[in-house]
């Protein structure tokens, strides 16, 4: 019976093993992440309870995240995570106009939104290592999302399309 189980050759099974077991090590302890996704904040792009993986960025080589890139973001404190939409880069002016995302007061196409909702806030000049996030689930209160600035440094990853 363990023949089946094991194979003609229980050293090359083992050694299967230990080569899977270093693999899935380095591909999710250095360059994915699972990440399961709680809350309706950036649906309908990303629903609750589903699961996506997560590029990590680490030892300091961050790529620089471009507009429209869904980034994860290291909570303050702590090892929870959260997930937004980069809306402005640095040094630029974000404001917004019943629901129109506006970038140096110039509307915005959002291609991910279903509605925009009717989020008004007034401009925001961004600093050189700050990036403004929010949710696509924009008919939720602007209240209800943890939008805003972000520190270039609390970026940890970018969901994989």
């Amino acid at each position: 019976m363990w023949t089946v189980v094991i194979g003609r050759s229980p050293l090359r099974t083992l050694q299967r093993a230990i080569w899977l077991a270093l693999s899935a090590a380095v591909v999710f302890g250095l360059l994915l992440r699972p990440v399961v996704i709680r809350g309706r904040s950036m649906e309908p792009t990303l629903r609750d309870g589903s699961l996506r993986l997560a590029t990590r960025w680490w030892f300091g080589i961050q790529r620089t995240p471009a507009r429209a890139d869904v980034v994860v973001i290291r909570r303050v404190g702590g090892r929870n995570f959260y997930l937004k939409r980069v809306l402005g880069l640095p040094g630029e002016t974000v404001a917004f106009d019943r629901g129109m995302l506006l970038i140096d007061g110039a509307r915005m196409p959002e291609p991910y939104l279903l509605r925009a909702g009717d989020w008004s806030m007034p401009e925001l000049v961004l600093g050189p290592d700050e990036y403004f996030v929010a949710g696509d689930n924009r008919v939720m209160p602007m209240v209800d999302h943890a939008a805003g600035r972000v520190d270039r440094r609390r970026f940890a990853g970018r969901i994989w399309p």
